[in-house]
């Protein structure tokens, strides 16, 4: 059977992804001893590789694992499984996970294992209709203080609640949830950081409790180079009615505007369209002929 996944590297390895397996009984599938990334292929080139490559590495510290590969290896292995599939607009998703050695809580000298699967995805060689956006609802669950979990490391346990949180969204017509943080302020989407507009200004929440994502970093770059005053601030949700304009970025999405949050309906504004058009110049079209 053929896998759109082609093929994998894998400890060291190119694979067919067909025979890319894991034991049952691996530590990170039971006890959420894993981290990941997203990043995506423009044009056959890499997004941020570098930049991806090092919050991997920084994910596996935070949780207590050493991956046993240098930083350059990890990159030269996902610029060779991407050469491998041919990509031309895709994702690579990497993953770094505790082996079987051990199941238990306190599994240090299980072995560390790497993987990197990379797949294709629909181009994008026109900008994006801005018209068109995402209905939000709010979610149920909270996002823990840092306290209660690394909350800069992209691992897999704090992906528990957004999956739960994204398919009530779903079953309920909406296209993901707004997720609040511990304290009950605005915190982010189920897998995108948020940004509202508001006379001219560019608000978004404190990343204290959630990922700092790379994209949103980007956005805030951009921004500042357009000369837009950006404000990283606590976002109560019973004023976000106060709002002119509202998007989500991740590495999946890059720039998503929403069209709603519950009944609270956004119009495109000037700031939005000025940030997307300098991303998808900057970030997207600029791979084609480099």
């Amino acid at each position: 059977m053929t896998s759109k996944y082609g093929k994998m590297w894998v400890d060291g390895a190119i694979t067919d992804s067909n025979d890319a397996n894991i034991p049952i009984m691996t530590h990170g599938l039971h006890y959420a001893s894993s981290v990941f990334e997203g990043i995506r292929v423009y044009y056959n080139k890499i997004f941020m590789l570098d930049e991806h490559i090092d919050r991997l590495f920084l994910s596996a510290n935070l949780i207590g694992m050493t991956i046993p590969f240098s930083k350059d290896q990890i990159k030269n292995a996902t610029l060779e499984v991407v050469a491998k599939n041919d990509i031309y607009f895709g994702y690579i998703r990497p993953v770094v996970f505790r082996g079987s050695e051990e199941i238990k809580i306190a599994a240090p000298n299980t072995t560390v294992h790497v993987a990197i699967a990379v797949w294709n995805t629909n181009t994008i060689e026109v900008p994006k209709d801005l018209s068109k956006g995402y209905k939000l609802n709010i979610g149920d669950y909270k996002r823990p203080s840092k306290e209660c979990l690394p909350v800069q490391s992209k691992c897999a346990a704090s992906y528990a609640i957004a999956t739960l949180e994204k398919h009530k969204a779903l079953a309920k017509g909406f296209d993901d949830s707004l997720l609040l943080d511990f304290e009950g302020n605005v915190a982010e989407t189920t897998s995108s950081n948020i940004f509202f507009v508001k006379d001219n200004k560019l608000y978004t929440p404190l990343a204290d409790c959630f990922l700092n994502g790379l994209t949103r970093q980007k956005i805030i770059f951009i921004a500042k180079q357009l000369e837009i005053n950006v404000i990283e601030t606590k976002i109560n949700p019973n004023n976000i009615y106060e709002f002119e304009d509202c998007f989500v970025t991740s590495t999946t999405l890059d720039i998503m505007p929403v069209s709603s949050i519950n009944k609270i309906i956004f119009n495109r504004h000037n700031i939005t369209k000025r940030i997307y058009n300098k991303f998808y110049e900057d970030c997207i079209l600029a791979y084609k002929s480099s």
